[in-house]
């Protein structure tokens, strides 16, 4: 039973490899779709191992060759089989080639639902292949999606070219699928460091999704541009990335903008029980892919200072930290999807937070220009959120003392001192340690160490702001004589 379990995908590598016809195109991609679209791990490995890999490789690139030179134009409609790629029955030659394509790309995505292991040995055997295939399919299939807005904007009276190639909704359906397919591809590349290397470092990919991600909310399928931010999120978890894609101004707009994207949600117009097309829970879940991305960007040394300097960073940051509940749009919504989505809305304010305590250790003056940008509007953000009456997660009033923390130095002091609120929420917080103290950025430690960095800053100034050095340590002896009374108190 077990020599024919491995049987079968070898003998579906053969089929995949020595089709060359529409017709016999179609046989092994149906086959194959019928066999490879399960979830059993271990299945996937074994098909991955028999090198189905290798010959997805070798038909995408035959498909991609053929669909370049217009080749197939003599086939006939009767060739189209009753097949799971029925769709292609009554189409031009050039639609059903792509739609080939397509298919040969979500066989792709099957059989890489495999262990991270067999999935690391199928890029370093095929990988860079695929990903100059995948590349030369995303520039095929982007440009449908212009042709299609076009045709939008042209029922709306606007003026269209007359080159403009109509696109029918069965193609965009095809093109839809096959941009999820390869962007889902991608993830499954983003479990491996090597591969998340090379993709950053591959000018025409990174390119392409940039672009998918730049176009307007709703023209692209919202799975493909989740998938893209997930895939960019974890490229930007590698070192050797960090730098490199900072530094691609492109790319860090379009990944602010996605963090901001939560403005472009419709509030008007929806219907009570009707579920929207781009809802704040879709605005979410983009958001939480981007501000993972600018949390892990942000770790570099160097991307600190640029990302510092970035004003709409900051207004992103500032609104999503302030987003404590998500706008009701649609119904339908589960206990469990629920409790889901505050999960999510938490995780991404910490990663706001994180990112923006990330950013505030930089040089002396860009902590100046943070703590003053706005009339104080972080400093206000920040008092908000950790204040005890707000009810905030604990962890969440530990990330916004982490920023306070990283804020202070010898220009920054003064403001932070005289601010109103400041120096009294870092002192009740200080005197008041929680289960959590032992944790390196719990409330209580973080003010800890704020208000002693802030003695040590307003010392380094000399006698001129004496008063409030003696503010600062008014508060110090306060925090260490009420710790010491309730550590006299406890049993």
């Amino acid at each position: 039973m077990q020599i024919l379990f491995i049987c079968i995908p070898l003998h579906h590598n053969t089929a995949l490899l020595t089709c060359v016809s529409h017709e016999d195109c179609i046989e092994a991609l149906s086959k194959s779709f019928r066999i490879f679209n399960h979830t059993n791990e271990q299945t996937h490995d074994v098909e991955v191992s028999s090198g189905v890999d290798a010959a997805l490789v070798r038909l995408l690139s035959f498909l991609l060759f053929k669909e370049s030179f217009g080749e197939g134009s003599d086939q006939t409609d009767a060739a189209s089989s009753a097949t799971s790629l029925s769709q292609l029955h009554g189409q031009r030659p050039s639609t059903r080639i792509s739609d080939e394509v397509t298919c040969a790309c979500q066989i792709t995505e099957m059989i890489y639902r495999c262990s991270k292991g067999a999935l690391e040995a199928s890029f370093q055997r095929v990988g860079q292949d695929f990903l100059h295939i995948l590349a030369k399919v995303m520039a095929h299939q982007l440009p449908k999606y212009h042709t299609s807005r076009e045709e939008d904007d042209e029922q709306e009276g606007i003026i269209i070219p007359d080159s403009a190639a109509a696109t029918s909704s069965a193609d965009m359906k095809s093109t839809n699928v096959c941009l999820k397919s390869v962007t889902k591809i991608l993830c499954h590349y983003a479990r491996v460091q090597s591969a998340t290397t090379s993709m950053a470092h591959n000018p025409k990919l990174l390119s392409l999704m940039i672009s998918i991600l730049q176009h307007p909310v709703g023209i692209i399928p919202f799975e493909a541009c989740h998938n893209t931010l997930w895939v960019l999120a974890n490229m930007a978890c590698c070192n050797e990335n960090m730098k490199h894609m900072a530094s691609n101004t492109r790319l860090l707009d379009t990944v602010i903008q996605a963090a901001n994207i939560m403005q472009q949600v419709p509030q008007d117009n929806i219907r009570e029980g009707e579920t929207p097309r781009f809802s704040s829970h879709h605005a979410l879940r983009l958001q939480h892919s981007a501000f993972r991305c600018l949390l892990n960007l942000s770790w570099e040394q160097e991307n600190k200072t640029l990302m510092s300097q970035r004003d709409d960073l900051v207004d992103s940051i500032v609104r999503i930290v302030q987003l404590k509940t998500l706008p009701t749009t649609g119904s339908g919504s589960t206990d469990a999807s629920s409790k889901a989505i505050v999960t999510m809305l938490l995780q991404t304010r910490l990663f706001a937070l994180g990112t923006l305590r990330n950013i505030a250790h930089t040089p002396a003056q860009q902590k100046l220009q943070l703590c003053t940008a706005q009339d104080g509007m972080l400093l206000k953000l920040l008092c908000d959120t950790v204040a005890t009456s707000s009810s905030e997660d604990p962890a969440i009033r530990g990330k916004a003392f982490a920023v306070i923390f990283n804020l202070v130095s010898s220009q920054t002091a003064e403001i932070l001192i005289s601010h109103p609120r400041i120096l009294d929420y870092l002192t009740e917080a200080a005197s008041n340690p929680d289960q959590g103290e032992s944790k390196p950025e719990s409330a209580s430690t973080m003010a800890f160490r704020s208000l002693h960095a802030l003695d040590q800053a307003v010392t380094s100034r000399g006698s001129s702001d004496e008063t409030r050095r003696l503010m600062v340590r008014r508060a110090i002896n306060q925090v260490t004589l009420t710790r010491r009374i309730q550590g006299s108190t406890k049993p």
